[in-house]
């Protein structure tokens, strides 16, 4: 089904290439979006975001790059900008997915309302919302390409702690997390505060896979996106 997503990312990646989803149309399952994910990165230079450059230069002096756009390209040189803007990249069209995935299985999550975090209040909570019983709930979105990749305790930090102070979630089974990944360290999940992704609220490569594997799902997906980008 098609829904209203609002990730600020949509606008931010189709406004640099119209056909930035176009690939949607052609897929059917979840190995071929991550594939294409690693694709769309290939070109990450024509995607970089202004939030990423601000961190490592000042824009005071430098002229204008006519081909990128902004101001001094040299820095293109620099590999924590590099890797910087892939991660970023890679972390906006997978938290995207989830926004789609969450309102378009609203009934199986029985969620209400879902909302963004922006960037500068993400600390580990990258979505919340509402459930049709009032209760809140939050998401973290994980993307690693290698879903054999299994998450350690850095990945997760203290989410856990975040979703419950900060977002007042009462409820172990509405901590959400989200990955391409199979699974998380046995070591990692031995400690308490991660020991509820053991239950069904870890939402995995395969728990995806299994439910995303139709053509319409990506069909809708990518009308999602038009519809906001159009919006």
């Amino acid at each position: 089904m098609i829904v209203n997503l609002n990730h600020p990312s949509i606008v931010r990646l189709l406004t640099k290439d119209k056909t930035t989803f176009d690939f949607l149309k052609n897929i059917d399952n979840f190995d071929q979006f991550k594939d294409n994910i690693e694709l769309v990165v290939k070109n990450y230079k024509k995607y970089m975001y202004d939030l990423v450059v601000e961190k490592y230069m000042s824009q005071k002096n430098e002229s204008v790059d006519t081909e990128t756009g902004f101001k001094d390209s040299k820095f293109f040189n620099l590999p924590q900008i590099d890797q910087l803007s892939i991660f970023k990249i890679k972390g906006d069209i997978f938290e995207i997915f989830s926004e789609f995935y969450f309102l378009n299985y609203n009934t199986l999550y029985d969620i209400k309302s879902y909302n963004i975090v922006p960037p500068d209040e993400d600390y580990g909570v990258d979505a919340y919302g509402e459930k049709s019983d009032g209760s809140p709930f939050t998401v973290q979105v994980k993307y690693r390409k290698n879903a054999s990749y299994a998450l350690v305790a850095n990945d997760i930090k203290l989410y856990p702690f975040q979703a419950i102070k900060k977002y007042g979630v009462k409820k172990d089974s509405n901590i959400y997390l989200l990955t391409s990944c199979n699974s998380i360290e046995d070591v990692v999940c031995k400690k308490s505060y991660l020991n509820i992704f053991k239950n069904g609220n870890l939402i995995n490569n395969q728990n995806i896979y299994n439910l995303v594997s139709r053509k319409q799902f990506w069909v809708d997906f990518y009308d999602s996106l038009i519809l906001r980008f159009n919006s």
